[in-house]
């Protein structure tokens, strides 16, 4: 590999967790956001969770085993163009490699105004 596809690869990698992070984040606004709405509201398709770790341990869990499905419910609509790109190969590569840093370490911060 020369040294400009490694650049590229490493941006890519960084791009895809930053990316993952930011949805992360979206993904407790928005399950805080549906809790507080009205019964009789209606709903996104988008999977939601008891607690804000039941989240992340999905959210890790699905990435982990590439199961893009799975990804889709959690990170709601409009999710699928960040979750696939052209290469598939290095898609799943990414997903297992956040999985496997997220495992090493992860933690679940509750801000207490809300």
């Amino acid at each position: 590999m020369n040294k400009d596809n490694h650049m590229n690869s490493s941006k890519a990698v960084v791009g895809w967790h930053k990316l993952l992070t930011s949805l992360l984040l979206a993904l407790f606004g928005a399950s805080v956001a549906l809790a507080q709405a009205a019964p009789g509201a209606p709903q996104a398709a988008q999977k939601t969770f008891a607690t804000p770790k039941q989240a992340v341990d999905a959210l890790i869990q699905a990435a982990g085993s590439y199961d893009v499905s799975s990804l889709a419910q959690i990170l709601g609509p409009g999710s699928e163009n960040i979750l696939s790109s052209e290469d598939t190969v290095q898609d799943k590569n990414n997903a297992a490699e956040f999985a496997a840093k997220a495992r090493q370490k992860n933690e679940v911060t509750v801000n207490p105004k809300n």
